[in-house]
């Protein structure tokens, strides 16, 4: 009897040994990838790379194997595959960051360089993105938007380039032609500067015209918006008194005002007038001066003129009328031919 119950206990022994074996190599598999997933988590600290989603994800990894592992230890049904996946998820997680982290340091470093000689404004979001992509922990897509920023890096420096070879050789011509020309360039420049001074005047007054016809045409509808008002209100009726006492302050105050501009326009065109008739009466009083002296220089010459005059009057011809000073003339010759 003895030693029946001894191969009874010992049977069960390895039927148990057996099956908790079986058990031990799965949940041994799943907690030595949860270690490494955590090894893998202390390593991407070190190299500053952010560890929140890694983290996450061992955490749930961690909890599901340990769920799994009582249900174990309690004989019951188990799945650790859940638990797998998580970890693994953390060493491919691990193995882009390393990755993006790299790409994104040498894509930082040529970002820098061009930018030196490069506007590179135009591709500020597309390189904010590469930043908060990394920072956000999608490292699959930082490598991918590097590439996509690469290109068009290229294409801001190509198109950057051409520009500055367009504008230096316009620079360049510009100035060759205004070496050659500037002669010709300073003689015009002269021209066009005493053409402004001549007509600045003319400019200015064609200006107040304008201003003033613009200031007439708003006065005008002022107006008939005025009239249109009284009309709805003193034939129609249909126009609270409220509202047409309010718009009638309204455009009173319009009519003052545009009044008040007309009236600063009409002053400057009157300075200009009098600015102009000041010039005029200059230029004309020059004039009657010449024209005076030339007719003194003539009486003064035509001595045979006034010797006829004084000659007839001596004669007796008093009762002649000789027009102004001839007649004057006349008389005090006589006298002195009587003496």
């Amino acid at each position: 009897m003895r030693w029946i119950f001894f191969v009874s206990v010992v049977m069960f022994l390895l039927v148990c040994t057996a099956s908790v074996s079986a058990l031990s190599n799965k949940s041994l598999e799943a907690k030595e990838l949860l270690d490494k997933a955590k090894l893998d988590i202390d390593q991407m600290e070190l190299e500053s790379i952010p560890i929140s989603r890694v983290s996450e994800r061992y955490s749930e990894g961690l909890q599901i194997y340990l769920g799994q592992l009582s249900l174990e230890r309690s004989r019951k049904k188990f799945d650790y595959s859940l638990a797998i996946e998580y970890a693994n998820d953390v060493g491919e997680i691990k193995k882009q960051a390393l990755l993006a982290k790299d790409e994104l340091q040498i894509f930082n470093e040529n970002y820098n360089t061009v930018s030196l000689d490069v506007d590179l404004s135009s591709m500020d979001g597309e390189y904010r993105a590469i930043v908060d992509s990394y920072n956000e922990e999608r490292f699959e897509d930082t490598i991918v938007l590097i590439d996509e920023g690469y290109l068009k890096l290229s294409e801001v420096q190509s198109s950057q380039t051409a520009v500055q070879l367009v504008y230096r050789s316009t620079i360049v011509a510009f100035w060759n032609f205004i070496v050659k020309q500037w002669v010709s360039l300073l003689v015009l420049f002269l021209i066009l500067l005493v053409l402004l001074v001549y007509s600045w005047d003319k400019i200015k007054r064609t200006r107040l015209r304008v201003s003033l016809n613009h200031l007439d045409l708003q006065k005008a509808t002022v107006r008939n918006l005025m009239k249109k008002m009284q009309h709805d209100y003193f034939k129609k009726k249909n126009l609270p008194e409220v509202e047409f006492r309010i718009k009638s302050q309204t455009f009173e105050e319009l009519v003052r005002d545009i009044d008040r501009k007309i009236l600063i326009v009409k002053e400057e065109v009157f300075r200009l007038n009098k600015k102009k008739g000041k010039k005029g009466r200059v230029g004309k009083g020059k004039g009657k001066k010449g024209r005076v002296k030339g007719e003194s220089g003539k009486i003064k010459g035509n001595n045979e003129v006034v010797e006829k005059v004084k000659w007839r009057v001596g004669k007796g011809n008093r009762g002649r009328k000789v027009s102004g000073k001839g007649n004057v003339k006349g008389k005090k010759v006589v006298r002195k031919s009587r003496k």
